[in-house]
């Protein structure tokens, strides 16, 4: 079914970001073809990718998955994952296959993993650091075998998660100097004009003579 998906319409939000809404639109006719004309005994390679924990802020760190799983028959051979990171920093790579081999940049990882049986699943848990301001962070992933699959619409995928928040302000430290400062960024000087009130009435008061006691 997902290799007999017609496309989405052109321009549309899942025709900008190939993989993120699915294979494409279901046409239950072609489906049916596909899958009569299906080698019987063949791996289905399809990758997928989720964000796990961490938050979207410019400087957090953020951990998402990258999940390949063989939904053929028999095993997959020669089992690599790729992925291309935009708005990221990789600081590291794990995998759930005793085995695999990891590669990492700051933008792009690489994972060699074998054979994959029949319904097994390989995961690589990715931690990476927001490094975008704003917009959005995306992973390209793509996954491939040596053999034939049934399909292979379901080998790449896009992640683009949320909206990256700004960085949270740095509130400024408080002094405690004698002037304030207005919101309009301008001084304010309703403090020095109450010192100068009270200077002036102290003053009043020494020279305004006092009454003769009887």
């Amino acid at each position: 079914m997902r290799g007999a998906a017609r496309p989405f319409p052109a321009a549309s939000y899942c025709d900008r970001y190939p993989g993120f809404c699915g294979s494409g639109l279901l046409d239950a006719g072609q489906a049916v073809n596909a899958a009569l004309a299906a080698p019987a005994n063949a791996p289905d390679l399809e990758v997928l990718q989720r964000l796990v924990s961490g938050g979207l802020a410019q400087g957090e760190q953020a951990v998402f998955a990258v999940q390949v799983r063989n939904w053929g028959t028999v095993t997959a051979s020669d089992v690599q994952v790729t992925a291309a990171v935009t708005g990221l920093d990789i600081v590291s790579v794990s995998a759930n296959v005793a085995g695999t081999a990891l590669s990492r940049s700051s933008s792009a990882l690489s994972a060699v993993a074998g054979d994959l049986a029949a319904g097994a699943e390989l995961v690589l848990t990715v931690t990476a650091r927001v490094t975008a301001t704003d917009g959005y962070v995306t992973s390209q992933a793509r996954t491939s075998g040596s053999a034939t699959e049934v399909t292979l619409v379901n080998n790449d995928h896009l992640l683009v998660p949320a909206a990256v928040e700004p960085a949270a302000p740095v509130a400024a430290a408080d002094t405690g100097g004698g002037c304030t400062a207005a919101p309009s960024g301008q001084a304010d000087l309703g403090l020095p004009l109450l010192l100068l009130a009270a200077l002036l009435g102290g003053l009043w008061r020494r020279r305004t003579p006092r009454p003769a006691h009887r």
